[in-house]
């Protein structure tokens, strides 16, 4: 046989081969097709948290709307970025907070977002509710909405009294008309866009796309500092006040660290002061311009004085029988430092060093400070009470009569005097007589 012979032989051999793989691989296709349209999943209502599968229309949407205390509400964009802001409700409308008062060492408080009935005291609602609308467009499609949302976090509520509350889950009909409710912050979330309030249809309509609100907790907690060096990130500073080097405690000219034993000269404290720093911990973290802050305090107080020349205590200042504006802006840094901390600084105590005018000075108060935060251009309260006081005793020097120390303060340590110096967290009952001379 010729070879060229030989050679279409093999070349006919390979085409039929070829054939033949093309048949089989078209035919494979044909039966994965077969089964790939057998098995494709057909779209049902409910599917994929009610949104619409491919090559589906929505038929309606459910619309949660959170109001701004001006009455506007957040466009669809601003439901997610940046959020719904709300603070946690450590207010008190209804003045029912405190027990057995507001003033006595052993005193509680029980802010409104632990109230189970916002009312009385001339009180009808709570200021601090959130409302938000639930609802489905088109208006056509009826039926129950579920709601869900952290309960740790926010609670909701049918109406401002709080007399209704509404359960994470639970479901509201919608007839065609919104649906009010109130959302109120429970604790702060620890970062943004932590929280969300999600309505979901839960209705026989299908591919009704559910919507969502992300919610963001402003919170704060103080922490009393009453001993050592000031902290870093606090912007305000004690020696600009006249207090101390930058300490904190029972603080004297002549007794720098406070601890009642003299001659440690402090050369930036003016007279006698019981320094300290209210530091706020914000919730949530990496606040810069979302918020702004403002401490407040209030005070009680009596403080008697012995004038030269005389041997018998007289009042000077009584502030005894209710709270009093204490804040001093001037002393408070707001803005939040990179460690999320504001501050406010104080050192109430005696404003002399002389006996040219009094010989005696007793003082005894007892403090609260709270946080309020701006959100939407409206102050809230944000925090609870820190509690504090501070009691302060000078008296004539008897090694020198014209100048004033610490009672109970000297050189050799402190003595029994040194009892009635007090400064630190908690409230003491304001004494109604000063020590005897």
């Amino acid at each position: 046989m010729h070879p060229r012979d030989e050679g279409s032989r093999i070349m006919v051999r390979k085409r039929r081969r070829s054939r033949w793989l093309v048949l089989l691989i078209l035919t494979g296709i044909g039966v994965g097709a077969i089964f790939l349209f057998r098995w494709l999943p057909i779209a049902r209502a409910g599917d994929t948290d009610q949104e619409p599968q491919r090559g589906q229309e929505s038929a309606g949407r459910v619309d949660l709307k959170g109001y701004r205390p001006d009455a506007t509400f957040l466009s669809e964009v601003e439901e997610e970025i940046p959020g719904w802001y709300v603070n946690v409700n450590w207010d008190d409308d209804d003045k029912d907070g405190w027990t057995p008062d507001d003033h006595s060492p052993s005193a509680t408080y029980t802010p409104d977002k632990d109230d189970i009935l916002i009312s009385g005291n001339g009180c009808t609602e709570d200021d601090d509710l959130w409302k938000f609308t639930v609802e489905i467009v088109p208006s056509s499609i009826h039926g129950p909405i579920r709601l869900t949302f952290n309960e740790a976090k926010v609670k909701v509520y049918v109406n401002r009294t709080k007399q209704n509350p509404f359960a994470s889950g639970n479901t509201v009909n919608f007839t065609g008309q919104p649906i009010t409710l109130y959302l109120e912050g429970q604790t702060g979330t620890e970062n943004f866009y932590d929280s969300e309030l999600k309505g979901q249809y839960a209705g026989t309509t299908p591919t009704v796309v559910s919507d969502k609100v992300v919610v963001t907790v402003f919170d704060c907690t103080l922490n009393g500092l009453f001993d050592g060096q000031q902290q870093g990130d606090c912007e305000k500073k004690h020696k600009e006040a006249g207090g101390s080097n930058n300490r904190d405690g029972k603080i004297s000219c002549d007794d720098a660290n406070g601890n009642g034993t003299t001659g440690d000269l402090d050369g930036w404290c003016k007279f006698f002061h019981n320094t300290m720093e209210d530091q706020g911990i914000l919730c949530p973290r990496g606040i810069r311009y979302q918020a702004e802050f403002d401490f407040k305090r209030e005070v009680r107080r009596r403080v008697w004085r012995i004038l030269t020349g005389e041997a018998n205590w007289r009042m000077f200042d009584d502030k005894s029988t209710r709270w009093f504006d204490d804040e001093n802006q001037y002393w408070e840094d707001n803005t939040p430092s990179v460690s999320n901390h504001i501050y406010q600084i104080d050192g109430p105590g005696i404003y002399d060093s002389t006996t040219q005018v009094i010989t005696h000075i007793f003082g005894s108060c007892i403090l609260r400070d709270w946080v309020m935060v701006r959100l939407y251009g409206t102050w809230y309260r944000c925090s609870d009470f820190l509690r504090w006081h501070s009691q302060c005793y000078v008296k004539a020097r008897t090694d020198d009569p014209a100048l004033l120390r610490r009672a109970g303060a000297g050189p050799g340590g402190p003595t029994g005097e040194w009892n009635f110096q007090k400064h630190g967290s908690g409230w003491i009952q304001i004494p109604d007589n000063p020590p005897a001379p």
